[in-house]
């Protein structure tokens, strides 16, 4: 019974996130597209500090721009996910969850005459392919080797990380990298707004009041707006889960619960000897 209850809550988490999903994918898809000059407009015509996707290219605003920790290239955003393999029996692999590592150095998008300062805390890329992804072996339990060269640099870069990779109980580390270039269009969905010290117009995430509301901050390189084919598919993806699952656990458990609840009416009866 409880077992069958659990299955049931597992499904309902399900159909929350594919709500989740399905409500961020509404917002990025529908969400007014600017250039950064009609971003200019937008932020002084109104007190409030709308969500919009800000269309242009892509520029530095440091003279010494970061390098991303994969490739070592110059550019104006990162982004890493370190996932580590397991050992396992005939030397197969198994994947761990992996984590990701994110640029939070600022960068802005220009239109050639003007430019909106973008803060990338919590920017997810959306529809954008790997720039790079490498697979390195780890040495062994018994080896007195060093980490393969990516993944050392790599964890440099994000100490964070370091408490994911251990060399004596993983097969390898699989590194997958996304980077976006100088100059590349792109299109980012957030919150407009001014920076309070500065006349800067600033997008950067926009964190809903309501509850069960999903922070908004997205982008796709080369595309009018945030491509949010991913998130649809996650979407159906757990509609579908989280419906077999309810339907599972909680089906089984109303067919179950008059058998269960005749054997304990049976049970107490017999205990105080009220039974025929």
């Amino acid at each position: 019974m409880i077992l069958l209850a659990l299955i049931g809550v597992i499904g309902l988490a399900f159909l929350y996130n594919a709500r989740s999903a399905g409500r961020l994918a509404d917002t990025l898809s529908r969400t007014e597209a600017l250039t950064a000059q009609e971003a200019f407009q937008a932020a002084a015509s109104t007190q409030q500090n709308p969500v919009v996707t800000v269309r242009g290219r892509t520029a530095l605003l440091s003279r010494r721009p970061e390098a991303a920790p994969l490739s070592e290239h110059q550019c104006p955003w990162w982004a890493l996910r370190v996932r580590p393999l397991r050992r396992w029996i005939r030397g197969g692999r198994v994947p761990m969850f992996p984590r990701e590592c994110r640029s939070d150095a600022a960068f802005a998008v220009t239109d050639g005459a003007h430019r909106v300062r973008v803060e990338p805390a919590g920017l997810v890329a959306y529809g954008h392919p790997a720039s790079e992804r490498v697979r390195e072996p780890m040495p062994g339990a018994f080896s007195s080797a060093p980490l393969p060269p990516a993944t050392d640099r790599v964890l440099r870069r994000c100490p964070e990380l370091r408490d994911l990779v251990d060399s004596r109980r993983q097969r390898a580390v699989e590194l997958t990298e996304w980077t976006l270039r100088e100059g590349e269009e792109v299109a980012i969905t957030g919150e407009l707004g001014a920076a309070p010290d500065t006349s800067e117009i600033v997008l950067r995430r926009h964190r809903p009041t309501r509850r069960g509301r999903a922070t908004v901050f997205g982008m796709t390189p080369g595309k009018d707006h945030t491509d949010v084919t991913d998130l649809r598919w996650r979407e159906r993806r757990a509609r579908w889960v989280g419906g077999g699952f309810t339907l599972f656990g909680f089906g089984l458990l109303l067919f179950a619960l008059p058998s269960f609840f005749t054997d304990l009416a049976a049970a107490i009866a017999g205990v105080t000897g009220l039974a025929p």
